[in-house]
């Protein structure tokens, strides 16, 4: 509880501190490659913690960066994404059989942009906390464990990103994302499951910053 309180607070101060200013908007496809780490303290001699394999899904959503800095911006976003884990499942003969447990998150991401400038654009590095609301869940192993999982998560994200450099309101943007579970997708009778996803998207950005300042002239966008 103390990492989401804390999150939350981040949160509110940094959004405050940047909201006074709409430097751009934009939208992003993504591909998702999710898998949950398990953790069962009941029998760890035989079961013990492992972890699925990666469930590679899409996701898209719409972003806004904040702030008048060139090297120091606030971004908000609003993300469909789905994530999940394939599971292998052994059979009572031995057999091992392949799984999918789905996942569907609403999430607000709001992130600190450090950003720096080269020739071909703005690399940047983002970080801050997601707060995801699970809207669809469809598991096919460990049925009676997903389907109690909680409907509202807080995790971290840290990402890596570049836009590029061009005339007129649109640039173009890729990243680079990370995240992992603040609070246990769940955590009851000794038994914890996290979420892990790597996320790449490709996306739009809608720069406003220099038009209020052009005559007619083709400017660069911070």
């Amino acid at each position: 509880m103390k990492k989401i309180f804390f999150s939350l607070l981040f949160l509110s101060f940094a959004s405050l501190g940047f909201s006074q200013f709409v430097n751009g908007l934009g939208f992003f496809i993504a591909g998702e490659g999710s898998r949950h780490k398990y953790k069962d303290s009941n029998d760890p001699a035989t079961y013990g913690s492992h972890k699925g394999k990666l469930l590679f899904r899409p996701a898209g959503g719409i972003v806004a960066d904040f702030g008048n800095s060139r090297n120091l911006k606030w971004r908000t976003e609003f993300e469909y994404n789905m994530q999940g884990s394939t599971e292998r499942v052994a059979n009572p003969d031995g057999a091992t059989q392949k799984y999918k447990n789905k996942l569907d998150y609403i999430s607000w991401n709001n992130f600190m942009k450090i950003q720096g400038e080269v020739y071909a654009g703005f690399p940047y590095i983002l970080l801050g906390p997601r707060v995801e609301y699970l809207f669809r869940n469809k598991p096919q192993a460990y049925v009676p464990v997903m389907s109690g999982l909680s409907k509202f998560q807080f995790s971290w994200d840290v990402g890596a990103g570049f836009e590029f450099m061009a005339y007129g309101p649109a640039r173009l943007f890729a990243e680079y994302h990370y995240h992992s579970d603040l609070k246990a997708l769940y955590k009851r009778d000794n038994l914890k499951v996290n979420n892990l996803t790597h996320e790449l998207r490709v996306g739009i950005m809608f720069k406003f910053a220099d038009r209020k300042n052009s005559c007619n002239a083709p400017t660069y966008s911070e």
